[in-house]
Formats: C-alpha cells, structure tokens, sequence
C-alpha cells in the first residue's frame, strides 16, 4: 500500500507566473473572467499550500486500488466572498470512488482568505487535477 503515489498538479500555473491576477465570476452561466487585486490564499500562504493540504488528506481507495483503477480526477470548486470552498463537482472523472474521494477532502477544506476586486471580497472558481497512479 505504501507503493501508492497520489500526484497532486496545478493546472493554473498563471497564478504563479503572472502579474495580473484573472477569476471566473462563477454567479452566472457564462464564463467571464474579471481582473483581481488579490486571489484568495488557503491558511495565509499560496495555492501550493492548498496543494499540500489536499494531497496530505486524499486517500486511495482500497477497492480502486484492488481493481488497478487510476487516472486524473479534475475538481472545480468555487472559494465565496466569506472563504468557504462551495460548488465542488467533479469536471473530469475516472471512477465514481476516486472522484468521490477527491469531492470528499475539497469540501473538508478550511475556510480561505477570499479572492479581493476593488476592496471587495469575490467569487473565485479553480480547477484542480489529482493524479491517482500506482507505481
């Protein structure tokens, strides 16, 4: 069992690499993006500290390992204006125990510090790749 790797990935490395800040207003059916003074940071550091956090809780479940099942579980889940993790749905899945357990510890997550336009608290939505893989 201890052979098991969960791979945590980014698939938002603008966060890290950018100067301008872009979140999607989750509010409506469209996807528009608004321009940020500050996103919202989990337990005071950066989104690799949600990283951290996430990949400390997920477990693999025994019978998804039994059956050899693995792949890339894609999360979405939305950070509101009072920081609590809300609206997280499985984008893409791979197997209804994998993508259970990765819904699971998202919505255990402790309350942010919600993203900032304008001096206000907004709505900032992420997608979130978990990699089960067996070595």
């Amino acid at each position: 069992m201890k052979k098991l790797i969960i791979f945590i990935a980014m698939s938002i490395a603008f966060v890290f690499t950018s100067t301008k800040l872009f979140a999607q207003d989750t509010r409506g059916a469209s996807a528009e993006y608004m321009e940020l003074d500050a996103f919202p940071t989990f337990k005071g550091g950066s989104l690799q500290s949600f990283v951290s956090w996430v990949s400390r809780r997920v477990e693999y479940p025994l019978a998804a390992m039994n059956e050899g099942i693995s792949g890339t579980v894609r999360v979405r889940f939305v950070i509101d204006v009072d920081g609590r993790v809300n609206e997280a749905y499985v984008v893409d899945g791979v197997h209804y125990l994998l993508d259970a357990e990765v819904i699971r510890v998202v919505k255990k997550s402790p309350k942010w510090t919600p993203g900032i336009k304008d001096g206000k608290p907004v709505r900032v939505s992420y997608v979130l790749p978990i990699v089960f893989k067996m070595r």
